[in-house]
């Protein structure tokens, strides 16, 4: 999906309210959302030049920066609630990077900004 002007903003509002509900509710004494806040960057140790991601890293990075996994975690604490707040920290982790306009790489670990039109031939 191509990250519009509206999908940054979308992302804004869900990382605003993220950080809202899980400040309110769990108060900002709580680690795991400050840990699953930078964790899914443990990816970008991978290295690479000119701000590419080492093409081994990128199906890590990828996994760690869909909207898939914090929704999976958030299933997950619905049975262990003590993960409800690192579940809330990689949401809004996710929202940050798509406000920001980052989205997943490519295979070669180009960052995937928008979906360009190939020239007509």
């Amino acid at each position: 999906m191509p990250i519009t002007p509206l999908t940054r903003l979308a992302s804004a509002a869900v990382a605003v309210a993220l950080m809202w509900f899980a400040m309110a509710t769990f108060g900002p004494g709580t680690p795991l959302f400050w840990i699953a806040l930078v964790l899914p960057d443990v990816a970008l140790l991978g290295g690479g030049a000119s701000g590419a991601l080492n093409p081994a890293w990128v199906p890590l990075y990828n996994a760690l920066h869909t909207w898939w996994t914090p929704i999976g975690l958030g299933l997950v604490a619905l049975a262990i609630p003590v993960l409800v707040p690192f579940a809330l920290g990689w949401a809004f982790h996710v929202a940050w990077d798509r406000m920001l306009g980052y989205g997943l790489r490519t295979t070669d670990g180009l960052q995937r900004h928008h979906v360009t039109a190939q020239p007509a031939r």
